[in-house]
């Protein structure tokens, strides 16, 4: 081979290398994480948080931080979760707040939710697999009343078309302060190979709760290198088409 021949196929191999990212898939990673922990509070204050910082560790994206529109986002030192009680203290929300009909779709921009977007590095793409939340409710009413709080998630994915999930918690009203919760889990479909930033919003509904409780938002997705673009294999295609002319002389 000519060196003129080697240094074609070294300008090939170099565009190949520049256009597609070493980046391997990451099953089940998870993308977005927010969790109350009185203790240190992520270093924010303990009532009247503006916004509140993912703990998710995956290098291949990003989580920007939890904000409320329409409702004031608080923490107490008490939690009220379902099964993953790994931290001391919940987001909450007063019911005066909070309406108790259910949201239209495409849900009203102007409040009732908490919002955050995750962003896939350059160069990345997320299929998103699963979504889950801690929701509980508080109340003082009397039976047979019942109180329930309930969230419903929904995504820019679809521009907020359909409900992606929801879930919520209830109590039968006994006259006393009672405060209940769970977790709810659910796989996120037709969410596949997400390149844009994807922002995320758990609109909330409280009937006869005092409070509404949430924690442990976390988001689930697979991260893989995303496929080079058009423009891209012209290139690979042009270099390589150099080297075979190169070799036929």
């Amino acid at each position: 081979m000519t060196s003129k021949a080697v240094i074609l196929g070294g300008i090939c191999v170099g565009i190949f290398g520049g256009f597609f990212t070493s980046v391997q898939t990451a099953s089940g990673a998870v993308v977005a994480y927010y969790r109350v922990n009185t203790a240190t509070n992520n270093g924010l204050p303990v009532t009247d948080v503006s916004n509140f910082t993912s703990i998710d560790t995956e290098v291949g994206s990003s989580a920007d931080t939890l904000t409320g529109v329409g409702v004031t986002i608080k923490t107490t030192g008490n939690q009220y979760s379902g099964t993953s009680n790994n931290a001391s203290g919940s987001l909450y929300f007063e019911s005066s707040e909070l309406t108790s009909t259910a949201p239209t779709t495409p849900p009203s921009s102007a409040g009732d939710f908490v919002t955050f977007t995750v962003t896939p590095d350059s160069g990345n793409a997320l299929t998103y697999t699963s979504f889950q939340f801690d929701i509980a409710a508080r109340t003082t009413i009397a039976a047979p009343n019942v109180a329930t709080s309930t969230g419903y998630v929904y995504s820019s994915a679809d521009n907020y078309s359909s409900v992606l999930g929801s879930g919520s918690r209830s109590i039968n009203g006994n006259g006393a302060t009672q405060t209940s919760g769970a977790t709810v889990s659910f796989a996120l479909a037709n969410m596949a190979l997400i390149t844009e930033p994807t922002t995320f919003r758990i609109y909330f509904t409280s009937s006869n709760a005092a409070r509404s409780y949430v924690d442990n938002i976390i988001v689930d997705a697979e991260v893989t290198a995303a496929v080079p673009e058009p423009a891209s294999l012209g290139l690979l295609a042009a270099a390589g088409g150099l080297l075979l002319g190169r070799r036929r002389r």
